[in-house]
Formats: C-alpha cells, structure tokens, sequence
C-alpha cells in the first residue's frame, strides 16, 4: 500500500508510513484522544467507512481493539454497522470479548443492535470467548442483551463447558445465575461438572455440582436500543408487492389503424410504416435527422432517386389504395434503414397493404411474398 501525505500526518513518522498496512482511517480511529474529527474530515472526504486493511480488520474493528470509544461512537453516527466482519467473518463485539479490558465498546455495540451469536470456525461464539478469557462483565452484557448461554461449539461444549475446562469461577458463577443448564453434555456424553473434575478443577466442581434451580436470578429490566438504529436481522417486506408486468408485444409486427393511411401525391418513396418522406431516406431509430447511418449511402441514395425520376415516363399515381376488406399479412422483422426496390407493381389485396408500382422503393421489411429486391449502392434496377 502505497503511503500518503494523510499516513505521514497520522504516523509521525516517514518510515512508519511505508511499513504500516494501514489506511488514513484506520490510522485516525487509533489516534485517540482527538481523533474523532479527523475521522469525521475523512469520512466526509470520502474514505470509505468499511474498507478493510491489509490485516483484514475495519476501522470499526481496530476502534473497538484498541478501545477508542469516541472513535467507535463517531464512526457509529456517521453510519457504519455495527456488524462489519473481519477476514474471519468475526464482528467488532466478537473482538471486543477477545480483547476484555473496559467494557464501554461492548456495551455501545449492543445498544447499536450488534448482532450475536457470530462463530468463528471452530464454532466458538461470543460467550466462549468471554469465559474463556474470563471477561465477566463482557459475559454479563451479552446474556442481558439475550446471547444464548446454551449454544455449543463445534465439539459441543457450552459456555459452562469452557468455564469448567479452564478454571474461570467467576464467568460460571454468572452463568449459574442466569439460567444456564448445568446437565448439558458435549459431544463427548460430559456435563459441566465432569469437565471440571477431569480438569482437576474440584472447587469450580462443587460450586457446579451444588447449584440449584431456586439460586437463578433473571434479568428484571429489558435492553433499551438505540432509537435511531434498526435492528440488522430483520427482513423489511413490501406489503402489496407491484410485479414488473411485460407488456404485450405484437410478434407478427401487425399495423395500427392509425399508421395504416395511405401516401401523399407526389412521391414514389413508401414507408412500411406508413409514413410519407421527403428528400433523403431515414430510418425511424436514426437520431440524425434526414441523413441515413452512413452518409456515403445518403448520397448516393439522392443521386438515385433524382436519376429514377427523371426517366420516368409518367407522373406516379396521385393516391394509394388502401383495402379495408381482407386478411392481415404477417410482416418479418428486419434491420430498421433498409430500403427495397418493387420489381413489378403491385395492388393490396387486403387491410393495412400498400399498392405501388414497378420502381417504387421502399424502406423498412416487405412481406415475404412481395416481389422486393435488396437495393444497394450503385444498383438502379
């Protein structure tokens, strides 16, 4: 990672700035006391919030590791997750419990609604951590915000479990006194208690073995959240979904009655679609006015028609029929500017049909069995 004015202002340090994996952001949520503005420069500069450092971690993780509350509360209210993973897919309340010291980061995380119950791949959630590393209060947090204390790893140990093999009196105590299930077995057929007796942990054995349902002491108060922050886990529903609707194309390219009139006198050029065009051929999708796709095909198009209508002999019919009486004919797609040359006349036999004469040109895609040829350059018959 290539090292900025931003890593020199941070670091102190020139050096430092080239060895350190870090961006700007994660560097500011680290310089605390002071910090949270230039967090907040940053952010409003357009760093981005979520981006991970090369160790894998966000800013809101190196926040809560380094336990920079007021970094961890500037980078909540200008919008981050409390749910960002790591390289591991571990949260920040997930490190929080690996890094114990002062509970504050862990307590404004689940005000913001962290989400629990996230395992690393051994299993291991966020109560094992803390009772494995004797984080108490950080335990004591997660079961009145509603972890589960049942909840077994991949070997099927519970928190009790992993209070029982290393020795952490206090976590157990706790978890006794919430309610957790001291008979639980792990995958091993072993409760709690004989954890601790096989361990050689004889008075956390005891303390186990003699606890009774009467001694659990529920949680009398509920969690409050914070009011501006919705819960992550739930599923926002449209009440009357709108499904897009595809609308009811035509395949057999049929006319409408209002593009169906017949042409103006004083043209032999006629549009399929029914339009009459003066001067230069042009298709209907060209956004350059008169000129066609390719310029040098305009020119010589006009040289053509100028050239066809001066030998022609008579004047071309004043009007085209147009028959109200017979069966539609099915009309194939083509590539919207082509223009097709009648090699002999023609009379509509039926509703939404054009007559013309031998000559006449006509631009878009004739049906099938009308006696059209390709007109290309050069061609004048």
């Amino acid at each position: 990672m290539a090292a900025t004015s931003l890593h020199h202002v941070f670091t102190g340090n020139t050096l430092n700035a080239f060895l350190l994996p870090e961006t700007p952001l994660s560097l500011a949520v680290q310089c605390e006391p002071g910090g949270g503005e230039a967090i907040r420069v940053l952010v409003e500069g357009g760093a981005h919030i979520d981006f991970r450092a090369k160790d894998g971690l966000t800013p809101l993780h190196k926040a809560v590791r380094g336990h920079r509350h007021t970094a961890l509360l500037v980078l909540l209210s200008l919008g981050a997750s409390p749910d960002y993973k790591d390289r591991r897919g571990l949260t920040p309340l997930y490190h929080t419990v690996l890094t114990g010291g002062d509970t504050s980061c862990c307590e404004t995380l689940l005000y913001h609604r962290a989400k629990l119950g996230i395992r690393d791949e051994n299993g291991w959630d966020e109560t094992h951590q803390a009772c494995q590393n004797g984080n108490s209060q950080h335990l004591e947090h997660l079961l009145f915000y509603g972890a589960d204390s049942s909840s077994q790893n991949a070997s099927g140990n519970t928190a009790l479990h992993i209070c029982a093999l290393y020795n952490k009196e206090s976590c157990a105590r706790i978890l006794l006194y919430r309610g957790a299930n001291k008979d639980t077995k792990n995958n091993s057929g072993q409760t709690p208690f004989q954890v601790a007796v096989m361990s050689g942990h004889f008075e956390l054995g005891e303390i186990i073995k003699n606890h009774r349902d009467t001694d659990v002491v529920p949680f009398v108060e509920s969690p409050k959240y914070a009011p501006q922050r919705r819960e992550s886990a739930r599923t926002l529903t449209i009440p009357h979904p709108h499904p897009f609707l595809r609308a009811n194309s035509d395949s057999s390219m049929n006319l409408p009655d209002w593009m169906a009139v017949p042409n103006a006198p004083g043209t032999n050029i006629v549009s399929v679609q029914g339009y009459k065009h003066t001067g230069t051929l042009r298709s209907s999708s060209s956004p350059r006015g008169a000129r066609t796709r390719s310029p040098s095909r305009g020119r010589i198009g006009d040289k053509e028609d100028r050239s066809r209508q001066s030998r022609r002999q008579g004047p071309a019919p004043a009007t085209t029929t147009v028959q109200t009486a017979g069966q539609r004919r099915r009309l194939y797609s083509a590539v919207p500017g082509r223009v097709f040359v009648a090699t002999r006349a023609h009379s509509a036999q039926g509703e939404r049909e054009i007559s013309f004469n031998k000559g006449d040109r006509v631009k878009g895609c004739p049906a099938a069995h009308f006696p059209f040829l390709p007109l290309t350059s050069g061609r004048t018959d």
